[in-house]
């Protein structure tokens, strides 16, 4: 099955502020998560409706799921950021 992909606004923001190589990594990253759903996932607790964060080196994708296939890309922030309200 894959899944649709839709980017924020603060989301894009967050992504076209990193470095082009960086920015390709979290796009592939992305990519692959829609396409084969597989990346290193967690479910982050406490947090409603829930939130699950894709992990790209040093960078947290953090993300939604909707019902028809639809992956909601919430923020792009580095680790240290990431978890903060």
């Amino acid at each position: 099955m894959t899944w649709s992909v839709e980017w924020t606004a603060r989301s894009l923001k967050d992504v076209a502020r990193l470095d082009r190589r960086l920015r390709e990594r979290i796009l592939d990253a992305v990519d692959q998560l829609a396409a084969t759903g597989e990346g290193d996932i967690r479910r982050l607790r406490g947090r409603e409706p829930e939130v699950y964060r894709l992990r790209v080196g040093e960078w947290r994708i953090l993300f939604a799921l909707s019902k028809p296939a639809l992956i909601r890309i919430l923020r792009v922030r580095p680790r240290g950021d990431a978890y903060q309200r």
